[in-house]
């Protein structure tokens, strides 16, 4: 939910016209961004690497490439399409998910360990090309690195890292923690220091940081709508 409201907050104050969204839980947060931005009548359009653009995501099916989205396409076109549409556009942005990200912003999807990952996909041209990048993924010491292994995505562009514990911002260019998810019981203290043994960097804190709130009652409802299943939310 945080990356969906930090994509909004981006999308407004930067007034980016289109939403490149990569697999997962990238996707998920996405669509919910595109709701909220529609119920406050601006339009974004999301964009697909392999050509679905400009449609309205439809609940039950979370998956990027579901053909339920297809009927509503502004427009079709293929993989150099979609591509080329984020090239030349100066008002495109993106958010995607990753296997390990480094606090410099670089990216690795292809390798770690000798074990082979997924790959870059499109991701090599979105991230290099898109205004900026958010990305989006779990929190713990091997995901988050000091430096990553193979860079399968350059970080210039990388400007924001939301992870299931905090949000990282780029400053001075290294990702800085900004904010953190309340929970119940565990004070903000208590939470930096779980941030900090789950990076493994040495983290740089914000001057003030800043809590983010639960997901309201109509957030989580959106949430269910559209993965009804859990296949990226996860088992309860």
């Amino acid at each position: 939910m945080a990356a969906s409201r930090e994509l909004v907050k981006t999308i407004k104050s930067k007034d980016y016209k289109i939403l490149l969204a990569g697999i997962g839980m990238a996707n998920l947060a996405a669509w919910l961004a595109i709701h909220k931005l529609r119920s406050e009548n601006i339009l974004v359009d999301l964009l697909v690497e392999w050509g679905m653009f400009g449609y309205l995501p439809k609940p039950t099916d979370p998956f990027i490439f579901t053909m339920a989205n297809i009927p509503s396409c502004k427009m079709i076109t293929d993989l150099v399409g979609s591509i080329g549409i984020n090239v030349n556009y100066p008002k495109s942005m993106a958010i995607l998910s990753a296997g390990q990200v480094d606090k410099y912003g670089n990216i690795n999807s292809t390798r770690t360990d000798g074990v082979t990952l997924v790959g870059s996909g499109g991701a090599n041209d979105i991230v290099a090309r898109a205004q900026e990048t958010m990305v989006i993924m779990v929190q713990n010491k091997e995901r988050l690195v000091e430096k990553v292994p193979y860079i399968t995505c350059p970080g210039k562009r990388v400007s924001k890292i939301i992870t299931s514990h905090a949000v990282f911002e780029k400053e001075h260019g290294i990702m800085v923690l900004k904010k953190y998810y309340a929970q119940r019981g565990i004070s903000e203290s208590e939470m930096t220091q779980k941030i900090i043994q789950n990076t493994g960097w040495k983290v740089e804190l914000a001057e003030h940081l800043e809590k983010i709130e639960p997901p309201s009652e109509q957030e989580l409802s959106l949430l269910r709508i559209f993965d009804p299943e859990r296949f990226f939310l996860g088992a309860l």
